[in-house]
């Protein structure tokens, strides 16, 4: 099976590249994880910082948060990176293994493999929601 991932703008608009600070997740409310981002800002030409919020109203199927050779292997699989944070797949390793696991229970219903990358850690997140994403300054 080859990996196919394309890039995902969740405002129709590019995001700066995120670096990862934080997330919450209770048991029967939603995930959110956090990032920031820093920018230029066009009128005055001084760094920016935002901070991003990202959003799953409904509990994702399956997450998983990693880094190291696993990491390595799907980063080599993008077609860019540092450009974008945030990558869709229908075609994926992980969206293949989640379907073996699962046997026949979802066979059925086509999820969605969220991909975000960050400067340090790979969020895999399957889903047949996508989040919503806020930017706050």
């Amino acid at each position: 099976m080859k990996e196919s991932y394309k890039e995902w703008y969740p405002l129709d608009e590019h995001l700066p590249f995120l670096i990862y600070t934080g997330m919450t997740s209770t048991y029967a409310g939603p995930l959110k994880l956090f990032f920031k981002a820093s920018y230029k800002n066009r009128n005055n030409l001084n760094e920016e910082t935002i901070k991003v919020t990202v959003e799953f109203e409904i509990q994702p199927v399956s997450y998983r948060v990693g880094d190291e050779s696993y990491r390595q292997r799907t980063i080599a699989m993008l077609p860019s990176l540092g450009i974008t944070s945030f990558w869709i797949s229908n075609h994926s390793y992980f969206l293949n293994d989640f379907y073996s696991d699962a046997g026949e229970l979802y066979q059925d219903i086509e999820f969605e493999h969220l991909l975000i990358v960050t400067d340090n850690t790979i969020f895999d997140v399957i889903l047949d929601e996508r989040p919503k994403v806020y930017i706050t300054y």
